[in-house]
């Protein structure tokens, strides 16, 4: 069967191409494209520009920021990076 997407774009505006669990504080090189939770609670974390923050998340949610690091303070469980 032919691929639906013939031609993927796997540059910064086309879809993932990988997923990780998440270690708290621990810095990710190449900063992930966004993140999936499955497990609602508090987000702290620094973005790509270095500016922490932090944010309410439910469960099974997709932020689409790209993140250097998911900061200790967070609460919310099944943090994995897509990149």
């Amino acid at each position: 069967m032919p691929s639906a997407f013939p031609s993927p774009n796997f540059g910064p505006d086309g879809p993932g191409v990988g997923m990780a669990a998440i270690v708290t504080d621990e810095a990710m090189n190449p900063p992930a494209r966004s993140l999936y939770i499955t497990g609602a609670g508090n987000l702290t974390a620094t973005g790509w520009d270095g500016t922490a923050f932090t944010i309410a998340v439910p469960a099974n949610f997709i932020l689409p920021v790209s993140v250097r690091s998911v900061n200790s303070g967070t609460t919310a469980t099944g943090v994995f990076a897509i990149y």
